[in-house]
């Protein structure tokens, strides 16, 4: 078994105020037992052993929805990840390359760049030079979770009328004027971490267990960093228990 720990969140059209999660407000899992509402225990998917199930509840969600509820992903689009080496920019990656798009990322850190290449990405750019002279092309989708630091970055990539999805704490989001170009037609901001209820049920039948899955909307290769990630987290006694 698998929980979703966002709670109350039923619709992905129908965003809460403040969502609930465990852990924030609510009590966390950390714990012999938890109770959470029955309809927020998944099965664990039979291709997924334990340790790529940890990965699934938040990250892989917060990434499917940034990718593809909320940005609209589709095949052959260009989308930008800043800040790669992140459990949820990671899964992003891979889940963008699952769907045939191309995907370009940024990193201050050459071992995070490098190993962002090997796991597909196809442009690598260092946070530190022109974004938009170091791009083929211009960006559809950037899918955001750094805030004001690279918003203006984001924005001068973004081809006109592209989409910006920004996961970003609000105290790290773009100011008012870098906005300004949100509201001019070039491009749309939103911005949410975690998901609703089915985007956890639709993740758990897209990671694969030993390499790769098919889904409807692709094969995804499992990111290593989130098993390794998963893995040095504390585990009971008893392993074996869900």
């Amino acid at each position: 078994m698998i929980i979703d720990p966002t709670i109350g969140w039923e619709s992905p059209a129908g965003v809460p105020e403040v969502p609930g999660i465990l852990g924030g407000p609510a009590d966390g899992t950390f714990a012999e037992y938890v109770v959470v509402p029955a309809r927020n225990a998944l099965p664990r998917p039979a291709h997924l052993d334990w340790t790529e199930a940890a990965a699934l509840p938040l990250s892989a969600v917060t990434a499917y929805r940034a990718l593809f509820t909320r940005g609209g992903l589709r095949a052959g689009e260009h989308v930008l990840l800043p800040g790669i080496g992140g459990g949820v920019a990671t899964i992003a990656l891979a889940m963008a390359k699952a769907v045939g798009a191309t995907v370009s990322v940024t990193s201050r850190s050459e071992d995070k760049l490098r190993r962002a290449r090997e796991l597909g990405a196809d442009h690598l750019v260092h946070s530190g030079a022109d974004w938009a002279r170091e791009l083929e092309r211009p960006v559809d989708l950037v899918v955001d979770s750094i805030g004001s630091a690279t918003s203006g970055s984001c924005l001068a990539v973004l081809r006109p009328g592209g989409r910006l999805v920004t996961l970003a704490p609000p105290r790290a989001r773009r100011s008012p004027s870098r906005c300004g170009s949100c509201s001019s037609g070039r491009s749309a901001c939103w911005g949410r971490r975690w998901g609703a209820r089915p985007s956890s049920a639709t993740c758990s039948r897209w990671s694969p267990s030993t390499g790769s899955a098919r889904s409807s909307t692709g094969s995804i290769r499992w990111p290593s960093p989130c098993r390794a990630r998963a893995a040095s987290r504390p585990r009971r006694p008893d392993s074996s228990r869900p």
